[in-house]
């Protein structure tokens, strides 16, 4: 999947399921499956989708905004969605290029940095 392609499909989440206008998926799918139903030390974990909000309301080791959630996968690939702000951030890694790992700290790093430098209001 490109990085591109990956945005796409987290910004499909951030609409609440709509492409240009359809609903493509359920928004009540949407939100159950971002919803946390477990722990993590990122938060929690919905459906596929891990949470920037515990499910019991247990302090993180690795804090993400409050309301957000993510995709993740192999060496360090994230879709983050932040609905507060109507951001995403998005983070490829070409495992033909490397081994290495971009860890959650990492990631969580930059989107903080995306958070703080975004306008308020």
């Amino acid at each position: 999947m490109s990085a591109r392609d990956l945005a796409r499909f987290a910004l499909l989440y951030l609409r609440s399921g709509k492409w240009n206008g359809t609903q493509i998926v359920p928004e009540d799918w949407v939100k159950a499956s971002t919803h946390p139903y477990s722990d993590s030390e990122s938060g929690g974990y919905g459906y596929l989708w891990w949470t920037g909000d515990s499910a019991s309301g247990a302090p993180q080791e690795i804090v993400f905004p409050k309301g957000s959630f993510w995709a993740e996968g192999s060496l360090g690939q994230y879709a983050v969605v932040v609905p507060s702000l109507d951001l995403i951030v998005v983070n490829r890694v070409d495992e033909k290029m490397t081994k290495r790992a971009v860890h959650k700290r990492q990631i969580a790093q930059l989107v903080r940095m995306a958070v703080t430098t975004a306008p308020s209001g």
